[in-house]
C-alpha cells in the first residue's frame, strides 16, 4: 500500500466507510453521472474519488455538450454520450441516473437556467445532486440558483499533526452544507465526489432515498469540526456513517409499514400527528431499538430499560423520569386502542437522532 492508498484508507476508516464496504455495501446498482469528460485527467481523478468510496457504483463520465436553440428562451444543454445526443432529461431517464456530482466551474449545475431545470428533474426522478460549494453563494443568495438544487460540499483533510482542518479558503459561504475529505489531491473537486460515493452507499443499503433524506441523514451523523452548528467553512460538519449494527428506521404518518435498514416491516398501529406534533407507538420504537418494556396498568406507566438506562413514561403526564431524574415534556403521552403513544421528539432519550421530511410525512430515526 503506497502513501496515497494509506491516506484514502485513513479517511474511509474515519468515516466508517471501510466497515460498510466490508459488509458488502459498495454502491452496487447505483448509476452516477459524473459531470465531466472521462478524457480529462480531472475527470478521471473525480471518477476515482467516487470509486474510493463506492467501488461498484456504475459511473458515467460525460460533460455537457453544445446548447441547442441558443437563440430561444427555452434553450437547454445537450449531452453527447456514446456518439448520441440527448437532452439532460433524456440522458437521466435513459441511463437511470440516481446521483449526480459536479466539480467543474460553469457546469450544468451552476448555470442559472439549467439549475432550475435540474431542480425540477430532481423531484421527478428522485435524484441526489452534489456540487462544489462556496463559489456560487452569491447566485444562491439572490435566488438565481435554487438553494436546494444540490448538496454543496467543502473540503477537509488531516494535517501533519493528525488533526482535521478545513483546507480551501476560496470555497466557503452560506451555501455550504457539509465537508468531505478530498483524498490525496487538493480542493473541493475531490471532496464533492466523495460525498456522492457515500450517498451511493446509503441508496444501496436503504433503498431509493430522496436528496432531502440523504441531506438529513448526513446532518444526523455529521461531526461538527468548526463553529458549533452550521458554519460557512464546513456546513454541518463531516458526515460519519454509523457503525454497521446501528439501525436506521423510517415511518410515515398514517401508514402501518415501516423500514429498518431498508427492510419493510409492519406494525398494528400507525404513527400520527396531533396538533402538529408527531406521536409514535412507544413499545414498537423501544423494542426495535433493543429496550425491554414493562407496563404497569395501575400506574399507567411504561418502564423502558437497557443496560444502565431506565426511562419511565406515564400516560397523560408530561413528566419523564430518566435514571431517577425528572424531565418535563411540553406534551404528554396518551393511549389509543390500548396502545401507548409518545411524542417522537422525546424518544431521543432512547439514544437516537430524529428528523422529519414534511413533504413525505416521513419520520427518520437513526440509532447512535
Amino acid at each position: 500500500m503506497n502513501d496515497n492508498e494509506r491516506q484514502i484508507k485513513r479517511q474511509n476508516d474515519f468515516c466508517n466507510i471501510t466497515e460498510w464496504q466490508e459488509h458488502g455495501i459498495t454502491g452496487l446498482g447505483v448509476n452516477v453521472w459524473n459531470c465531466e469528460s472521462s478524457g480529462s485527467s480531472h475527470g478521471q481523478s473525480t471518477r476515482k474519488r467516487i470509486l474510493d468510496v463506492s467501488p461498484n457504483a456504475n459511473i458515467i463520465n460525460v460533460s455537457r455538450g453544445e446548447r441547442g436553440n441558443v437563440n430561444s428562451d427555452n434553450y437547454e444543454t445537450l449531452v453527447t454520450y456514446q456518439k448520441k445526443q440527448h437532452t439532460v432529461e433524456e440522458f437521466i431517464n435513459k441511463y437511470k441516473i440516481k446521483t449526480i456530482t459536479s466539480s467543474n466551474h460553469g457546469d450544468v449545475l451552476t448555470d442559472t437556467q439549467e439549475s432550475h431545470l435540474l431542480n425540477d428533474l430532481k423531484k421527478k426522478y428522485n435524484l441526489t445532486m452534489f456540487n462544489i460549494s462556496g463559489n456560487y453563494s452569491d447566485q444562491i443568495a439572490n435566488g438565481s440558483i435554487p438553494s436546494d438544487v444540490a448538496i454543496y460540499i467543502s473540503a477537509c483533510q488531516f494535517n501533519r499533526n493528525g488533526n482535521i482542518e478545513f483546507v480551501n479558503r476560496f470555497s466557503q459561504g452560506e451555501a455550504i452544507d457539509f465537508s468531505f475529505f478530498m483524498g490525496y489531491q487538493y480542493g473541493t473537486s475531490f471532496s464533492c465526489p466523495m460525498a456522492c460515493g457515500m450517498a451511493n452507499l446509503l441508496i444501496e443499503r436503504y433503498g431509493d432515498l430522496s436528496q432531502e433524506e440523504i441531506y438529513k441523514y448526513f446532518k444526523m451523523c455529521a461531526l461538527d469540526i468548526e463553529d458549533i452548528g452550521r458554519d460557512i467553512k464546513t456546513g454541518w460538519g463531516i458526515p460519519v456513517l454509523p457503525k454497521w449494527g446501528k439501525k436506521y428506521i423510517t415511518m410515515n404518518i398514517g401508514e402501518k409499514h415501516y423500514f429498518v435498514n431498508g427492510e419493510k416491516k409492519l406494525i398494528d398501529v400507525e404513527p400520527e400527528q396531533v396538533k402538529y406534533r408527531t406521536f409514535v407507538p412507544l413499545r414498537f420504537i423501544s423494542e426495535e431499538l433493543g429496550f425491554d418494556v414493562k407496563w404497569n396498568e395501575q400506574a399507567k406507566t411504561a418502564i423502558i430499560s437497557k443496560g444502565e438506562k431506565t426511562i419511565i413514561f406515564t400516560i397523560d403526564n408530561n413528566v419523564l423520569i430518566m435514571n431517577g431524574k425528572k424531565e418535563y415534556m411540553d406534551v404528554s403521552p396518551y393511549q389509543r386502542n390500548y396502545r401507548s403513544f409518545t411524542p417522537i421528539r422525546y424518544c431521543e432519550y432512547l439514544g437516537i437522532k430524529i428528523d422529519w421530511i414534511e413533504t413525505e410525512k416521513k419520520i427518520m430515526i437513526l440509532e447512535q
